[in-house]
């Protein structure tokens, strides 16, 4: 009986431990790209390049800006909509970090790319790496998609 006291004890010791180092927040990040493609099916690199009259004209006067929201239920049972993070793009890029608790549902919103708003819904863990782009078909169509393996679930 003795010789088994001793392996559970440092088994419970493991285990509070490594559910008290679950529940810290961790940061979540979240990159995000432009990825222009133009009447050829030639992607156009935004930065290097004329740029046609056509694709002038699409141009806003603020740069795309992207939401991170997750909804948690407050204690009256009622959706409440947290905003994880927030970022506008810059040079085509845009690098976001905000913190969650444990492995939830986040919407990515991105708005100033089209003229709708372009969103993505994502199972996010703490410490976890999301990465999108957004497909900017000149003249008509914008989609956003996932980017690597790793955020396909």
């Amino acid at each position: 009986m003795k010789r088994l006291v001793g392996p559970a004890f440092v088994v419970i010791v493991l285990f509070l431990a490594a559910n008290c180092h679950a529940d810290e927040s961790q940061p979540l990040t979240v990159s995000g790209k432009v990825i222009r493609i133009g009447k050829d099916s030639k992607i156009v690199n935004e930065v290097i390049g004329p740029r046609t009259h056509e694709e002038n004209s699409r141009d806003r006067s603020q740069a795309p800006s992207v939401v991170i929201t997750q909804t948690e239920i407050d204690d009256e049972g009622i959706p409440v909509t947290i905003e994880v993070a927030s970022a506008s793009f810059r040079n085509g890029v845009v690098q976001l970090t905000g913190m969650i608790d444990e492995q939830t549902s986040v919407l990515i919103s991105v708005d100033g790319v089209g003229k709708e708003t372009l969103s993505l819904n994502a199972v996010a863990a703490p410490g976890e790496h999301l990465s999108f782009a957004i497909l900017d078909y000149v003249p008509r169509v914008e989609k956003i998609e996932f980017c690597g393996l790793e955020n396909q679930r």
